[in-house]
């Protein structure tokens, strides 16, 4: 029965990826804040916890030419809902933004934090299956997010578990 759940999971880990398509697994990635030693935040106020949508796998190339160069992009409520899975509705006050994310193999999931200073925190938090030893590939997902005002900095982190 163990090894039967041990494989249910790996298919749900698999079908939950498959939602970031783009470019193959990598070690390094522009995308990730870390690799500037820049993953390290630190805020003198509590984190605002931020709904985001996945974009969803036919839009993946698109959103990720558009942040080519830039860590987010201004979206209206009608490119973000296309982006999205799901319909989006805008908040009076707020705004949409396509944002850079990375995913990693083996069960996890993203947190999206903004803090008082403006400063939003991208973070996927991973059960590394123990197969990897040494350097964990990732793998570019960006998300659909909604503040009140655009972000002063954006970072990009992974979090790994075990």
């Amino acid at each position: 029965m163990v090894g039967r759940l041990v494989q249910i999971e790996s298919l749900l880990g698999m079908f939950c990826l498959a939602g970031c398509a783009g470019p193959g697994w990598s070690t390094t990635d522009s995308w990730d804040s870390s690799r500037n030693g820049q993953h390290q935040y630190v805020s003198t106020g509590d984190c605002q916890a931020v709904p985001f949508s996945v974009v969803r796998e036919s839009e993946h190339d698109r959103a990720e030419r558009l942040l080519r160069d830039l860590p987010w992009v201004d979206l209206t409520t009608i490119e973000a809902s296309g982006f999205s899975n799901e319909e989006l509705s805008q908040r009076a006050g707020s705004r949409f933004f396509l944002v850079r994310g990375l995913i990693m193999p083996g069960k996890g999931g993203f947190t999206v934090c903004v803090f008082p200073d403006e400063v939003v925190t991208v973070s996927y938090f991973s059960v590394v299956p123990f197969w990897y030893i040494g350097t964990v590939p990732m793998k570019r997902c960006p998300l659909v997010i909604q503040l009140p005002r655009q972000p002063r900095a954006l970072y990009v982190s992974r979090v790994i578990g075990d």
